[in-house]
């Protein structure tokens, strides 16, 4: 896939061909040629000079005939070159062309024939004035009545809900897309990442995809703008990208037809001296408007309901024209005055609609499990929250990842890596690798845990560290009697922002009891209540244990992403049964997904993403001294000391012999 700057107008003709002959060729005509202002002309060129002229502009993502995109550019977008600009004069305004170039054509023929002095020059001459003004009544006419069709809508507040002009803010503030044709729908996602070269955000109108499939995949690899309905989905370069709300600019039609108010009566007077001087003849044409200033005075005076003094028409064109430019300036005054206020706050407040709308699809939620079980409930779990029941894969270089849709304004995806930290497929590598692939803006651990204090908690409580203890960062030291004392050095961490909002998910959380505390990492696999008990003792205020966590807040302080871990207790240190992890696992789903729908992980992420480092959150470092019977002792006047393990000899079960204080 490629772009092309020289394409034949014969590729354009058949890619357009390959486009209106679509399924949806109608919708998609209607969306990039629209009628104009007269009802009848479209303001649009036809779709194949569209294209060939932005091709020639760089505004053509190009395939082939069947596999390309049409872009439009910002308002604010200014062309590379002089003869870019033209094109895109030609393409912008061609409705006033269309109008304007034929009487300008027949003016200068008309013109040319009055030169020659025999009596069918002359006759061909005033034929083809005649037709001439014909043509400009009728475009008179037409935007008259446009005008007021369009004014009606303006005025009649109930007609406002089918305006689109905040929606079109947007589209006139960004790259858009008016027409996408990929006849293959599978090349929809490459098409939209395609898109990421024209800017942080490109937009894809949905009138102006060709086929069904083709618009299914793209809505799956886009967002939508605002509401599911609004008609134009979001092509982020970057999960953190937010649209800034456009500014409220004046409507253009109320441009257009102040435009059209102004410049008709300098294009007219011509046409009204000529009408005046074929009606008065040789006669004295003193009191009517028979000259070209004459005729642009009287006109500008019919804009003020009246006649200048001593000057009156006597044609029929200039006397059915008068009223026709009376209740022109009308429609322009009236719309002045009836909108400046009233539809100008009525469309503020929609832009701030749409504004809060695309925010709350901003927010990107990563989800890691460790195992089937963790998945299949975190699966499970969103789909019964917003009817996803089939999850989209993306195969990475080295991962796969669910895409489960929306819930509540984030983005929620998913992600399964083997157990523990340390091999290829752990958690470490995986959760880095995601976290850069992906931007997340929120990453939550979810999955099973077992319990340390059986006797306070159930199979299916959930923890959530206030500090998660990493155990496997360990100093062997050997004491003065030849025993070996064993350090923990591992970090003691805390989360961010989310362990507040999970504190306040609890409020009406209707599940399992939630325990928040101190939760231990280590890359071992339990299944000994004797190692269950040690863990206890080298930690009495640990609530849990699991193998996983250090990973994810590892990978998650290396780029600066907000992060917590929900686990749910399947046992206690022994071999837990297939029922109670899956019931430990659907508790923690269910916890992620009340976090989900309270918006606790949607909107603006937090200002400032938790800045954990091992320089910043490691434990203190102390100074001790081993005694000659292997107790720990601190020195220096420091009060704690980290656990340690005295060895007696090798394979003999450890003793603790130090104890922590603070």
């Amino acid at each position: 896939m490629f772009e092309r700057h020289d394409l034949s107008f014969r590729e354009c003709r058949a890619a357009a061909h390959a486009a209106l002959g679509s399924t949806r060729g109608k919708t998609v005509l209607n969306s990039v040629r629209p009628r104009g202002l007269s009802g009848v002309l479209r303001s649009r060129p036809p779709l194949a000079v569209q294209l060939f002229l932005a091709a020639r502009a760089g505004r053509l993502w190009w395939s082939a005939t069947d596999c390309f995109a049409l872009l439009e550019p910002p308002s604010e977008h200014r062309p590379p070159n002089r003869a870019a600009r033209r094109l895109r004069f030609l393409d912008h305004y061609w409705e006033l062309l269309v109008w304007f170039a034929p009487l300008a054509v027949l003016m200068v023929a008309a013109a040319g024939l009055a030169l020659v002095p025999t009596a069918s020059t002359r006759m061909a001459g005033l034929l083809l004035v005649v037709l001439d003004m014909t043509v400009a009544v009728v475009m008179v006419v037409l935007v008259t009545l446009g005008g007021l069709r369009w004014l009606f809508g303006v005025v009649e507040p109930a007609r406002w809900k089918h305006d689109n002009s905040a929606i079109d803010a947007y589209l006139d503030e960004h790259w858009s897309v008016p027409l996408c044709h990929i006849r293959d729908a599978t090349a929809a996602g490459d098409g939209m990442r395609a898109l990421h070269g024209w800017g942080e955000s490109v937009l894809v109108q949905e009138s102006g995809v060709t086929g069904s499939d083709t618009l299914a995949a793209i809505r799956d690899a886009t967002a939508p703008l605002g509401s599911e309905n609004s008609g134009v989905l979001v092509v982020h370069r970057s999960a953190r990208r937010r649209l800034p709300v456009p500014d409220a600019r004046p409507l253009g039609g109320v441009t257009l037809l102040a435009a059209v108010t102004v410049g008709l009566p300098f294009l007219m007077a011509g046409m009204i001296a000529g009408w005046e001087q074929a009606v008065c003849g040789e006669q004295d044409c003193t009191g009517q408007p028979s000259t070209y200033g004459r005729a642009l005075y009287w006109l500008f005076y019919q804009y003020f309901w009246t006649d200048p003094p001593g000057l009156a028409p006597v044609s029929t064109q200039a006397r059915f024209l008068g009223p026709e430019l009376r209740v022109l300036i009308l429609v322009v005054v009236v719309t002045l005055g009836v909108t400046a206020v009233r539809y100008t706050r009525w469309r503020k407040k929609e832009i701030e609609k749409v504004s809060a709308a695309a925010v709350a699809h901003a927010t990107t939620t990563l989800v890691l499990v460790a195992s089937t079980v963790e998945r299949d409930a975190v699966i499970e779990s969103v789909r019964k929250s917003n009817g996803n029941s089939t999850p989209r894969r993306t195969f990475s270089k080295h991962h796969t990842i669910f895409d489960l849709g929306s819930v509540a304004g984030s983005h929620v995806l998913l992600a399964q890596s083997e157990q523990g930290i340390e091999s290829p497929g752990a958690m470490m590598l995986t959760a880095n690798d995601l976290i850069t692939g992906s931007s997340p803006d929120y990453v939550v651990l979810a999955g099973t845990c077992f319990g340390l204090r059986e006797g306070e908690q159930r199979i299916g409580d959930l923890l959530v560290p206030t500090q998660l203890r990493n155990l496997n960062w360990t100093k062997v030291v050997q004491a003065v009697d030849g025993a070996s004392a064993e350090f923990v050095r591992g970090d003691r961490v805390s989360p961010g922002v989310l362990l507040d909002r999970c504190r306040a998910a609890t409020v009406d959380w209707p599940g399992a009891r939630v325990h928040f505390g101190i939760l231990l990492s280590e890359n071992v696999a339990v299944d000994s209540p004797e190692y269950g008990r040690q863990l206890r003792e080298r930690e009495p205020d640990a609530l849990g244990a699991e193998m996983e966590g250090t990973g994810v807040y590892a990978a998650a302080a290396r780029s600066k992403v907000d992060w917590i871990i929900i686990k749910g207790i399947a046992g206690w240190g022994r071999q837990a049964t297939d029922e109670s992890q899956a019931t430990a696992a659907k508790s923690a789903a269910g916890f992620l997904v009340h976090l989900l729908q309270i918006g606790a992980l949607g909107g603006e992420p937090a200002a400032e993403p938790p800045r954990d480092s091992a320089e910043s959150h490691a434990s203190p470092a102390i100074r001790t001294s081993v005694t000659a019977d292997g107790e720990v002792r601190p020195v220096d006047g420091t009060r704690s000391v980290f656990l340690c393990y005295a060895h007696e000899h090798p394979g003999s079960k450890p003793t603790p012999r130090g104890w922590p204080t603070s």
